[in-house]
């Protein structure tokens, strides 16, 4: 089996790549930042002037991606996990997205979601559990993810909730 280790360098290319191209105007900053907390990463990289309550996230996410344009920042938080994703899983980057608000928030595995989180969110319906706004969007909703070992990048085929692209 994996190690959760293992997925944040090809990750972290994935999504720098995904970024680069979508915010071709803005600076891109993509980094496996699983050592330190989000509010000491983003006072290293002078981002704090555009989130100041940012030095309260004082949490380790795995991954983080920053949009940076001259006047703001918007972050991306990936969140990996080397076995099936779990409904504990989900509680986790849920809190941390809840904190910090990001632009997209995500949670990856090579195994993607387990039966138990699957069900809950396709067969009942409950994507309102992955949700992290007061307003339910499309940019505010965890989307679940299966990593393809590879082709390193997402299996879109099994993203929840379907149609949700990170």
């Amino acid at each position: 089996m994996i190690r959760e280790e293992e997925l944040y360098s090809p990750i972290c290319e994935w999504l720098s790549r995904l970024l680069k191209n979508r915010y071709k105007e803005q600076t891109i900053i993509v980094e496996d930042i699983s050592r330190i907390s989000l509010s000491k990463w983003l006072e290293t990289n002078n981002i704090l002037k555009f989130i100041p309550d940012g030095v309260c996230y004082d949490f380790k996410i795995d991954i983080i991606g920053a949009v940076i344009s001259v006047d703001s920042a918007n972050l991306y938080l990936v969140e990996c996990k080397a076995g099936p994703i779990t409904i504990k899983d989900l509680s986790q980057i849920l809190g941390y997205s809840k904190i910090a608000m990001p632009l997209r928030s995500m949670i990856i595995s090579p195994e993607g979601a387990n039966s138990t989180l699957s069900t809950l969110v396709t067969v009942h319906g409950r994507t309102d559990i992955l949700n992290y706004k007061d307003k339910i969007s499309k940019d505010s909703i965890i989307r679940i993810c299966k990593w393809d070992m590879t082709r390193n990048t997402i299996d879109y085929n099994f993203t929840l909730p379907y149609g949700y692209h990170p």
